[in-house]
Order: structure tokens, then C-alpha cells, then sequence
């Protein structure tokens, strides 16, 4: 499958390969405050490693990651990414993201960007897109709701961050032409 380009009114959002991976990158993955809810926190990351690690999301059937970057700016300032993986089977996507660039946070280009790539998934035929996040990443639960995703369940004490255990939160949004079945709706036909 040819992943394409994908934009919004503000960002380009470019397939991100290994060898697009600079030391700036790098530098977010080593970032304590950049990864602080992120299972990235637990290794040192080096341009070695993240070029691994971005050549296997490829090499894995149905994942698939963009580089993030402003419109008009210069191409090669990437801001973060995002990442997608597709269970083709039962039509279900996982998505993850990382503004790395600090300067960049608090403008709201998390949440275009997942709108763009949840926009896609749908158009490719996913019928539903998940996200998990810790319960104290505020910036990750805001962009769920922003996004339309709803909150699904809680796996309490799932993670330790800073010594606490804290629970993941599990978001999802049904593609938009799904009719979400609900208990009223069962009854009304019985």
C-alpha cells in the first residue's frame, strides 16, 4: 500500500522512514519531560536504535509512521510523529504520537494530526481506532476528546511513573458511518 502524504490546514504529515531520523529526534526520545508517559522512557535511545526501531514499524505488515511537520516551515524541522498499527482482520487501529518539539506543544498540532490519520484509517477501512494513555497525561486525554474518542475502559495500576502506579486509560472512535449499538437501541427491537 502506498501511504501518502497526508495534510491539514497547518501541517504536513510525510511517511517517515530511517533514514529521515536525526539527532534532534533522537534527542526527544532521551527528553525525560518529552517521554515522560511514554514506554520510551525505560531505554536510552541512540540515531542506531531509532533507526531499528523506525525500519521495523515498516517491516511490520500495517504499520505505518508520518513525520509531523509545520506547513511552510522548513522541511526538514520535524516536530514529532505518528504512528499507526492496523489489525486488518477485525478493522482496528492503534495510534500513538509524540510532539517532541517543546516549542510546538500547546498549539494543537496533536490533535490535527490524529485527525488526519484517523481520517485515513476510516478511508482505508478501519472501523475503529483506539489509543491508550496514562491517567496523568492530560495533553493525551484532552487530544481523545477533542478527537471524539470515547473513553472505554480502565486497566487500574497498569503502569509506574515516577514510583506510583497509575492506570491506562483506553480511548476509541467508531468510523463515522458505524452505527454505534447501544442498550436502547437492542430493547427497542425486542
Amino acid at each position: 500500500m502506498i501511504v501518502p502524504v497526508l495534510t491539514t490546514a497547518r501541517l504536513l504529515l510525510r511517511p517517515y522512514y530511517a533514514s529521515m531520523v536525526t539527532d534532534v529526534h533522537v534527542a526527544w526520545l532521551n527528553d525525560p519531560e518529552v517521554v515522560r508517559y511514554s514506554e520510551q522512557r525505560h531505554r536510552r535511545h541512540s540515531l542506531e536504535s531509532t533507526h531499528i526501531y523506525v525500519n521495523n514499524l515498516w517491516t511490520n505488515s500495517g504499520s505505518y509512521i508520518w513525520g509531523i511537520y509545520i506547513q511552510g516551515s522548513d522541511i526538514h524541522m520535524l516536530i514529532g510523529t505518528i504512528t499507526a498499527h492496523c489489525d486488518k482482520h477485525n478493522g482496528v487501529a492503534n495510534i500513538g504520537i509524540m510532539v517532541g518539539n517543546k516549542d510546538q506543544w500547546g498549539y494543537g498540532y496533536g490533535v490535527e494530526a490524529w485527525d488526519a490519520v484517523c481520517k485515513w484509517l476510516f478511508e482505508i477501512g478501519m472501523r475503529k481506532v483506539e489509543a491508550g494513555c496514562h491517567y496523568e497525561n492530560r495533553p493525551m486525554r484532552n487530544l481523545a476528546k477533542l478527537c471524539g474518542m470515547e473513553l472505554e475502559g480502565v486497566r487500574h495500576d497498569h503502569f509506574v511513573v515516577d514510583g506510583r502506579p497509575q492506570h491506562l486509560l483506553l480511548y476509541a472512535k467508531m468510523a463515522p458511518e458505524l452505527v454505534t449499538i447501544t442498550a436502547e437501541k437492542i430493547n427497542e427491537h425486542m
